[in-house]
């Protein structure tokens, strides 16, 4: 979640399927919250990261 020009919330949702190949989710630069949620609906991680530039977040299975 973040907040666009006007201040508004801009909240975003990916799925990563388990076998899924590839996602994709494009973000402007700013400061987002973000929170990886299992399947079980229990919160793995969660936190804010400030984007400066564009950038590729890699998830991996641990």
């Amino acid at each position: 979640m973040g907040k666009n020009a006007e201040g508004e919330d801009v909240k975003k949702e990916l799925v990563i399927q388990k076998e899924g190949k590839e996602c994709l989710l494009e973000l402007l630069k700013g400061i987002y919250t973000y929170e990886i949620e299992l399947s079980n609906r229990e919160i793995y991680k969660k936190g804010e990261y400030k984007f400066d530039e564009e950038i590729i977040i890699t998830v991996k299975e641990e």
